[in-house]
């Protein structure tokens, strides 16, 4: 009986110890293994998410790039006043497509992607044309107060192209016409079809919603919704926020993810579809290694009980014993993963806010944002140290009060040092703050400058009283190392920029003191150089040259006669005509006027302006009988200038001209002493009141 008894026994103990190493099994899945798969797939669902939206930033990035190009060329004022002429009648067709097609030639010029542009009028008729056209039946996107983006279409030769269409407004803010600028679709078909290192089967889809509640394809062409699994269901959640559609797929029955998101501003939609499996592997080798290794343990523990009964219950806690070693281990190392990335995250999102950052404010506040809503910390705040006192300058998150915390704090930001409590409570300097009962730990981090005195710190708060691990603040002590060198860069730039206005103000009174200097010797041309500068500068514009050259010609202009200084002052004060002598001193002026700012580096060519302002197209000027284009644009503009203001002004041996007979005379030379296109400019500019002189 006894041994019976023992058997039953011995048996007894061996099924509850086979029961319950199997119930610690599935207690070790349901507790560990399944949070921990559940967990590892949102975060894959999470880089997946997370990839779309980089998708759809850089289609995004590159449409709002297409939008710029063709708002210039809608923004050009002098094609769309010819525009304005042609819809109220003062200017045929023929004349508006002569006029305006070298200009709009120049303006495809401005970027490579351009192709073609179509001009329509107020009737939506075409009128001008330049460069590739869109074909027949291309649908021309609606654009009622900016630049709108039309279908992704295929051209004859294959390539992508994209259609842009934006309204021209006139001065009076009436809607004058439109252009369709039509680029190369080529960079957007890239973004969407080029590789992704998500994975191999990682497929791109950009749609657009045919409204009538269906979608049509643009990239792969011609793919039909109805054709790829889940596609049809992953565009309709879509239409309110992005959203996982998990489907099973026609070949193979492979499962796949797919989720979708709009394109700004289009009515492109861009869905994404990956195979599961390839998606979730990681977690899927997770869940397998960490239920083998239970399988594994459970074999174990039941062959060592058969083969040692009596130390069987001190073997079954060691092995026990054991297990929970590796699941606590285990535990440690899925959180210290789990809080390294969303360190690195945080970093990332650091990096990124300084590349787009263009204001102090702006930065801090995004870089505390960052903390919190990417990096999952409770709470940041930043301090700068500001003539000795502490300035609360950012903080997001909530549970304690930021203010009252700062100024706490403000012996260790002055000084610049780093402060790590795992429990801020157990601080005497932060316990008695009001604040969240809960431990909580402190990182505070300082922001030094590039010679190392403080700027201020940024303070995080821990999730718990577990505080910050060693790697955790390597990783944010580096976020701080880029934050204060942000500071540093964006206060540098602003003084550089305020430098840089100073000297453009000193450099403009210098040379209106110049110019002050001339008129001062000769009273009777007082203003002259002005208003010759101002002239000159309205026909640049009027040519389309852009404002740094503007701005060159109207500084040319405004001491273009500054070599009178060496001309003696009785000549010009003298009544009457100059004879032959005096005539050949004052032809010297230009020369002189040159070797005089030939020594000043200015920006623009502003000595050979001066030295030829003189000179004629067919060689009759002078100092040096210069012909056609070896006479400088620049001189060419001051020449048309200066001749049109000395007429309409009064001089001692004559009395003024007017305006009407200022422009016959340089109209009845036009083409043989001056420019004609510069004739032609200084005439709209001065008949369209553009620039207006004051005549004696």
């Amino acid at each position: 009986m006894r041994t019976t008894d023992a058997a039953r026994l011995q048996k007894g103990i061996v099924a509850y110890a086979i029961a319950a190493m199997v119930a610690l099994s599935v207690a070790v899945a349901a507790a560990c293994v399944v949070p921990l798969q559940r967990h590892t797939v949102a975060a894959a669902d999470q880089n997946l998410s997370h990839s779309l939206d980089q998708q759809v930033k850089a289609i995004g990035e590159a449409l709002a790039r297409l939008r710029d190009l063709t708002r210039q060329i809608t923004s050009r004022t002098v094609i769309r006043d010819a525009l304005v002429q042609y819809n109220d009648g003062a200017m045929t067709r023929d004349a508006l497509h002569a006029f305006s097609a070298d200009k709009l030639a120049d303006a495809l010029r401005l970027a490579p992607e351009m192709l073609g542009i179509v001009r329509l009028d107020r009737s939506g008729r075409v009128v001008v044309t330049v460069g590739e056209v869109p074909a027949p039946d291309t649908a021309v996107p609606a654009a009622e107060d900016g630049p709108a983006v039309g279908d992704l279409i295929m051209a004859p030769d294959g390539r992508a192209r994209v259609a842009v269409a934006a309204p021209i407004f006139g001065r009076t803010g009436r809607r004058e016409g439109t252009d369709v600028v039509l680029f190369d679709g080529a960079a957007i078909e890239a973004l969407v079809t080029e590789e992704h290192h998500l994975g191999r089967t990682w497929v791109s889809h950009l749609m657009v919603e045919d409204g009538a509640g269906g979608y049509g394809a643009l990239i792969p062409r011609g793919a039909a919704v109805a054709g790829v699994a889940g596609l049809r269901s992953a565009l309709d959640a879509a239409r309110d926020a992005p959203s996982l559609v998990h489907a099973v797929t026609e070949e193979g029955g492979d499962a796949v993810v797919l989720t979708a998101q709009r394109v700004p501003g289009t009515a492109w939609m861009l869905a994404v579809r990956i195979h599961a499996n390839e998606l979730y592997y990681d977690s899927n080798r997770l869940v397998l290694s960490v239920g083998g290794t239970a399988v594994g343990l459970t074999l174990l523990g039941t062959l060592g009980m058969f083969l040692v009964l009596r130390p069987l219950t001190g073997r079954m806690l060691v092995h026990a014993d054991d297990l929970a070693r590796q699941l606590d281990e285990q535990r440690r190392t899925v959180a210290a993963l789990s809080r390294l990335q969303r360190t690195l995250k945080t970093l990332s999102g650091g990096n990124q806010a300084l590349i787009h950052a263009t204001a102090e404010p702006d930065l801090l506040d995004e870089m505390c944002r960052i903390v919190v809503e990417v990096g999952g910390y409770p709470q940041a705040w930043v301090a700068l140290v500001e003539e000795g006192t502490v300035r609360l300058a950012a903080q997001r998150g909530d549970g304690v009060l930021p203010e009252a915390e700062a100024a706490a704090l403000g012996g260790p930001i002055r000084a610049g040092l780093m402060l790590h409590r795992e429990d801020r409570a157990a601080d005497p300097a932060l316990a008695a703050l009001p604040g969240v009962e809960a431990p909580r730990g402190l990182l505070l981090l300082p922001l030094p400058d590039r010679d190392g005195a403080p700027l201020g710190a940024i303070a995080i708060h821990g999730r718990d009283a577990a505080g910050f691990d060693m790697e955790e603040r390597a990783l944010l002590s580096e976020m701080a190392g880029d934050l204060a060198y942000g500071i540093v860069t964006l206060r540098t730039r602003i003084r550089w920029q305020a430098d840089e206005e100073r000297l453009e103000r000193a450099l403009e009174k210098t040379i209106q003191a110049v110019a002050a200097t001339v008129e001062i010797r000769d009273p009777s041309t007082a203003g002259h150089q002005r208003r010759v500068a101002e002239l000159a500068a309205g026909i640049a514009r009027a040519l389309g040259l852009a404002d740094d050259r503007v701005k060159g010609v109207y500084v040319a202009g405004i001491i273009h006669d500054i070599g009178k200084v060496a001309v003696p002052a009785e000549i010009f004060s003298r009544p009457g005509r100059l004879n032959a002598l005096e005539f050949e001193l004052v032809k010297e002026h230009p020369t002189a006027g040159a070797d005089i700012i030939g020594g000043v580096e200015f920006p623009w060519p502003v000595a050979a302006a001066i030295a030829q302002h003189h000179e004629r197209l067919d060689g009759s000027g002078y100092p040096a009988g210069l012909s056609g284009d070896a006479i400088r644009l620049e001189a060419r503009i001051l020449a048309v200038a200066d001749v049109v203001e000395a007429m309409t002004a009064h001089r001692p041996y004559r009395p003024a001209l007017s305006v009407a007979e200022a422009l016959a005379e340089i109209r009845a030379h036009r083409g043989t002493l001056y420019d004609a296109a510069v004739v032609d400019a200084c005439i709209r500019v001065l008949e369209n009141g553009v620039v207006r002189l004051e005549t004696a």
